[in-house]
C-alpha cells in the first residue's frame, strides 16, 4: 500500500489542510488537536489525519519487521 492509497481512504477529509496538520502532528509527536471540542469538519479532518499517520507508521514498521525475518 502506498501513502496515497491510504490517504484516499480518508476522503473527503484528506483534501483539507487540517488533515495535513493532524498527520504532521502525529509524526512529530505533538498530538494536541487545536481543533478539539469545536465539533467542526476541521476537527474531524485533523483527527483523521493523525489516525492516517498512525496507520502509516504501523504499516511501515510491519514491512521492516518482515524484511528482517528469516523465512
Amino acid at each position: 500500500m502506498t501513502l496515497a492509497e491510504l490517504r484516499n481512504q480518508y476522503r473527503p477529509y484528506n483534501s483539507m489542510p487540517a488533515f495535513d496538520e493532524g498527520f504532521a502532528a502525529y509524526e512529530q509527536g505533538t498530538v494536541t488537536d487545536c481543533w478539539y471540542g469545536r465539533g467542526s469538519r476541521c476537527a474531524q479532518a485533523w483527527d483523521r489525519g493523525a489516525e492516517c499517520a498512525m496507520w502509516w507508521q504501523r504499516y511501515n514498521v510491519d514491512i521492516e519487521a518482515l524484511k528482517r525475518t528469516d523465512w
